[in-house]
């Protein structure tokens, strides 16, 4: 049984959140549109990039391995992905900072309360991760 969220989780229940990269690959092209993505934003060297609801971090290492001149931050609101966060933070780079503080009102509703305000962002990503976003109660 899935218990309250202030986001839904992936695949809708905690217990199929190991199956979300595995079925991602196979019933969408992931990787494909991912670089896409990753192409159109143009990312240069100093960029500081966020990607919002990084899950296990599969486009945050895509962004790292597309410029790795770019200070690459993941943040997720699942705690069952945050041993992903942590691995991703040790293995893309050492940051000294904390992303924490305010961000808009949807993303607040779903869970992801914590990022600064002062820190500059450069590029913003959060792909497949809006439809998490559960109804404030």
């Amino acid at each position: 049984m899935t218990r309250h969220h202030a986001y839904i989780p992936a695949l809708g229940r905690d217990g199929l959140t190991p199956l979300y990269d595995p079925l991602q690959k196979w019933i969408m092209r992931e990787e494909k549109f991912k670089r896409d993505l990753i192409a159109r934003a143009n990312i240069r060297a100093g960029n500081r990039v966020l990607d919002l609801g990084c899950g296990t971090g599969t486009l945050t290492i895509l962004i790292k391995q597309a410029q790795p001149q770019a200070h690459v931050f993941a943040l997720d609101a699942d705690p069952h992905y945050a041993r992903f966060v942590s691995i991703l933070t040790r293995r893309l780079e050492r940051a000294s900072e904390n992303i924490q503080g305010l961000l808009p009102k949807i993303f607040r509703n779903a869970g992801f309360t914590e990022v600064e305000e002062t820190a500059r962002l450069t590029t913003f990503f959060g792909t497949l991760v809006l439809y998490q976003a559960n109804k404030p109660q």
